[in-house]
Formats: C-alpha cells, sequence, structure tokens
C-alpha cells in the first residue's frame, strides 16, 4: 500500500484531532485526587519501628550494674548458665 501526500495529511489531522481531545480531557480530570489507605497493621508496625528506635541498643543499667560488680569483686560467673545457653544457642532455641 503506497501512500501519498494527502493520505499524510490526513493522518496527521486524525492524529492531532486525538491528541486534542485527550488534552481537553486530562485537563477536566485534573480536579481527580488520587488516595491511599495505609491499614491498621503497617500504622502499629511504623509504630513499633518508632519506640524500637528510641529503646538504646546497650542497656546501660545494666552494664553500670555489671561494671560494679565486677569492680567490687562480687561478680559471680556461673558456668552451668553459661554452657545451657550455649547449648542453647546452637540448638536454636534461643
Amino acid at each position: 500500500m503506497k501512500v501519498n501526500h494527502t493520505q499524510l495529511d490526513k493522518i496527521q489531522k486524525i492524529y492531532q484531532k486525538q491528541i486534542n481531545e485527550f488534552g481537553k480531557k486530562a485537563k477536566n480530570n485534573k480536579t481527580r485526587n488520587d488516595k491511599i489507605n495505609i491499614s491498621n497493621k503497617a500504622k502499629e508496625i511504623k509504630e513499633l519501628r518508632k519506640k524500637l528506635e528510641e529503646v538504646d541498643e546497650i542497656r546501660e543499667n545494666k552494664v553500670k550494674e555489671i561494671k560494679t560488680a565486677i569492680d567490687d569483686g562480687e561478680y559471680e560467673v556461673k558456668p552451668e548458665q553459661i554452657a545451657d545457653k550455649i547449648l542453647k544457642q546452637i540448638d536454636g532455641q534461643e
């Protein structure tokens, strides 16, 4: 099929008309607002993350307590408890 100059002009006019109509529709839809809804679970997760960020990773009170006990010679190491915790970690219980 051969396309001559006259046919090409008609195609361009049709295409331009479609573009103009689409532009008009887009202008009319400007007032449309998009909305998102965040689930309660997502809100809860956000709050928990925020609280988690506020918590110190190192429990300063516990560290101070242990340091004082070590300095005073009162810190008691219980090998049985250490061994139990190591075994539990190996078994995946902790």
